[in-house]
């Protein structure tokens, strides 16, 4: 009807913004309240009758209701499709549902204990119930005050938003049409009260939020009482809530306006809440099911990892912090007092939440009014406390100087040199580029001052054995392009090449691999990696007698006559340290050496160590090369059996041995000199 005015039967005009309903028969139109019709009952009427009509046509018709599970319930073809939030199929089905406890999220305190030293050793990152009111300093009515008290120091003309629970939409009405509603014996809807704040109203002076709440507010601290001459700024009032539920009420998953902090105190019936982590995760995919068209066929508490169920009773205090994500059942007709909060120990989320708002067009009248504002306001009083602290040689704590840092990071976008990145102008009497210099010259003291209080401790000392140091000249063979160039560097006259190295359990080094006086002398020294565990046998065969036929001789080996050739010379060098067993091959008459196995017709020597590997070294005096060969016992070559790899090599047996058994070596390692 393109009219602004319009006349009910009582002769009072009135605009279209008031509820007012048109008959079907006549087409004129009336106030709801002039034709008792309210308007969350307009929604179920199929034929509408005024009271004249009604005389000659009967009594107005309502919409039949062919389904429990649809918001709307006279879909014809509601059979099949799922069940909707909110809906009297949705309430059954919720309260037969098992949910992890929230023991282990919510943390239990006694009044005294919920104070600000508290909250700065702890955070303020988990819901915290107090079962008692006392010590929390929060004063609310008696347990006895009911909803005509509510409507008496509030008024009965005060407009409210009420949410209809069963189509999950909002409905405008006066506080004494709700509060008939409320205590009427026959209810045809479910209808609850959760948007009543009532801080410029009588109620006002019956209640105060808790002393906690009051010290951490930033509204409370930090907006100003007697605020600069400009444009006038309404303060924005959203620490005293009136929350009215009838029984099976429920709010969907919802995260408080602003990333703001709830206090929650049931004054008599009963709350369920089921709690979501506020998660990086979970709040990608809440932001997800915020802008999906079938958000309300969908369980969101479903689509995380863990939904969590805490019960708040009559005489608890619930405290949510910022960013948890929630839904709110009401089992019976229920009177909560409540707030919102702004604080600094959460300041990251809080505008993670702000942004995500933004992101998802959340209505106006869902918001935080004059969020930036008070942001601005709070970080002057910020540059305030940290100046203080500063000066008191106070600590700051951790979490306000990154909290710091993020509003600033803030602020410059929301009013740079441009201005345009907030969605408000900068409030009368702040000065940005000022205030953005001062309040980084602070945060850079204030992480000074914590580092001199609490400078790093140094690095404690591993418990870890000390690896023992090598040599100077130690060569690691498992470095290929190391190992040669040292090789090239102290064997400049000779032509080296390394074929292959395929196990890194052998080491190949000592104090001496160096070119002496003599150009055909050479020292090759073999470190073997671990601790012999019985000490090594030396047995001679009967090729190793000598020329003569007769048994070798030494001093200190006395059975055995020493005949060896006059130009050879042998050295058995045996080294103190643990775990290393050198041999020094000393060859003065620049002979071919060669290392190899039994089987050869040349001297050998046959030393049984305690693990198998197979080493091939090879050098010859003029324009030779160095090959090494490294085979473990965990290689398998087709050319294993070979009659070039059984004639040199050095085998050292790594297999652990076994407790009470006696130990056979499978091969022992036998070094050849043949001249």
């Amino acid at each position: 009807m393109a009219l602004d005015v319009i006349y009910c039967l009582c002769g009072q005009s009135t605009d279209l913004s008031r509820f007012m309903i048109q008959c079907d028969i006549c087409k004129d139109w009336f106030h709801g309240r002039c034709v008792g019709v309210r308007e969350y009952q307009a929604v179920d009427i199929d034929r509408f009758h005024c009271p004249r009509c009604e005389a000659y046509n009967g009594p107005s018709v309502l919409k039949a209701r062919l389904n429990w599970h649809r918001h709307d319930y006279s879909e014809t073809d509601a059979a099949s499709k799922p069940v909707q939030t909110g809906t009297q199929v949705f309430i059954k089905e919720l309260k037969t549902r098992h949910f992890p406890s929230s023991e282990d999220v919510v943390c239990r305190l006694r009044g005294q204990q919920l104070t600000l030293p508290h909250i700065i050793a702890n955070g303020f990152n988990k819901p915290i119930l107090v079962e008692d009111r006392n010590g929390l300093d929060l004063i609310v009515p008696h347990d006895s005050f009911n909803v005509l008290d509510v409507e008496n120091y509030v008024g009965p003309e005060h407009e409210v938003d009420v949410i209809d629970v069963q189509r999950q939409s909002d409905v405008k009405m006066q506080l004494h049409e709700f509060i008939e509603y409320f205590l009427s014996p026959a209810r045809t809807t479910v209808l609850n009260l959760i948007s009543l704040e009532f801080s410029n109203t009588s109620l006002s002076q019956l209640v105060e939020p808790p002393y906690i709440v009051r010290k951490l507010c930033w509204v409370t601290s930090s907006w100003p009482t007697d605020p600069p001459p400009g444009p006038p700024l309404s303060r924005p009032n959203v620490s005293k809530y009136a929350l009215i539920g009838v029984e099976n009420s429920y709010t969907d998953f919802h995260i408080d306006f602003g990333g703001t902090s709830v206090w929650y105190h049931v004054l008599w019936g009963e709350k369920v809440f089921y709690l979501i982590k506020p998660t990086p995760a979970n709040l990608t995919l809440y932001q997800r099911w915020m802008k999906a068209n079938n958000q309300s066929e969908m369980f969101f508490g479903d689509q995380v990892d863990t939904c969590y169920r805490c019960v708040v009773h009559a005489g608890e205090t619930l405290f949510i912090p910022t960013g948890w994500i929630h839904a709110v059942l009401t089992p019976t007709d229920t009177l909560v007092f409540g707030g919102n909060f702004l604080h600094s120990h959460n300041i990251e989320l809080q505008l993670q939440i702000y942004e995500l708002e933004k992101q998802i067009n959340a209505p106006e009248k869902f918001r935080f009014p004059h969020y930036e504002c008070v942001c601005w306001y709070t970080a002057s009083r910020l540059v305030m406390e940290l100046k203080d602290m500063a000066a008191a040689g106070t600590r700051v704590p951790p979490i306000m100087i990154a909290g710091a840092r993020a509003l600033s990071s803030a602020l410059r976008q929301w009013g740079g040199e441009n201005g345009r990145g907030g969605l408000e102008p900068v409030p009368p009497g702040i000065n940005p580029l000022k205030l953005f210099k001062d309040l980084q010259r602070e945060i850079r003291s204030a992480e000074k001052q914590v580092i001199a209080l609490n400078p790093p401790k140094p690095e404690r000392e591993s418990k870890r054995r000390k690896k023992k140091v090598l040599a100077e000249d130690f060569i690691d063979y498992t470095n290929l392009t190391s190992f040669n160039n040292v090789l090239e560097e102290r064997l400049p006259d000779r032509k080296v090449k390394v074929l292959k190295v395929n196990s890194p359990q052998v080491e190949i080094g000592g104090p001496e691999l160096t070119s002496i006086t003599d150009e055909h002398q050479r020292t090759l020294k073999l470190a073997l990696p671990k601790t012999a565990t019985y000490p090594y046998g030396l047995s001679f065969t009967s090729s190793d007698y000598g020329m003569s036929g007769t048994p070798p001789h030494d001093p200190e080996y006395p059975q055995f006559k020493n005949e060896y050739p006059s130009n050879v010379k042998t050295e058995y060098d045996w080294s103190d340290s643990p775990g290393i067993t050198p041999y020094k091959l000393v060859d003065p008459s620049g002979v071919r050496m060669k290392f190899g196995r039994t089987g050869s017709t040349d001297s050998d020597i046959s030393i049984t160590p305690a693990s198998t590997h197979t080493v091939r070294v090879k050098i010859e005096p003029e324009n030779s090369e160095l090959k090494i060969h490294n085979e473990s016992v965990y290689d398998f070559h087709e050319d294993g059996d070979s009659d070039e790899n059984e004639s040199s090599g050095l085998m050292i047996d790594e297999t652990p041995r076994r407790k009470g058994v006696a130990y056979q070596p499978q091969d022992p390692l036998k070094i050849k000199l043949r001249l």
